[in-house]
């Protein structure tokens, strides 16, 4: 009889370790496949929001030197980008550019300088706060 409790305890102590280190696996391949899906998402959607924000920039340039409904337009489409990937500041700071162009588009007039330079280097700041300060998405598996 005591050889068959010990066998049988150790049946049993194999049996639960068994299970424990199933468990340990799942849990840990869950874990292992919701960092690399937020690193992909991190690393596509921060391309993402740079490749935005560079064409925001260049829009804004050119609107800046030609001021043109071609270049309004370039610019508003740019706008447009970037509020689908920005944060809520740099949002919106985005629309205090935008109202500047479109009162200039109304009355023909440019924003003036000091207040315009601040909105600019406003928007400036939140960008870079977007792709410096980025906190990981929540992503449910």
């Amino acid at each position: 009889m005591d050889n068959f409790s010990t066998t049988l305890i150790a049946l049993i102590s194999g049996i639960i370790g068994a299970v424990f280190a199933l468990i340990g696996n799942h849990l840990m391949s869950k874990r292992t496949a919701e960092t690399q899906m937020k690193m992909t998402v991190l690393t596509n959607f921060m391309s993402a929001r740079l490749t935005a924000y560079q064409e925001f920039w260049s829009a804004l340039q050119t609107w800046s030197e030609q001021q043109d409904s071609a270049s309004c337009s370039s610019l508003y489409c740019a706008a447009a980008m970037v509020s689908l990937v920005a944060s809520d500041e740099t949002i919106s700071a985005l629309s205090k550019i935008q109202d500047g162009v479109r009162r200039f588009e109304t009355t023909g007039s440019m924003p003036v300088q000091p207040e315009w330079g601040e909105l600019i280097v406003a928007l400036d700041f939140s960008m870079h706060s977007d792709l410096t300060a980025y906190q990981a998405p929540q992503i449910s598996l």
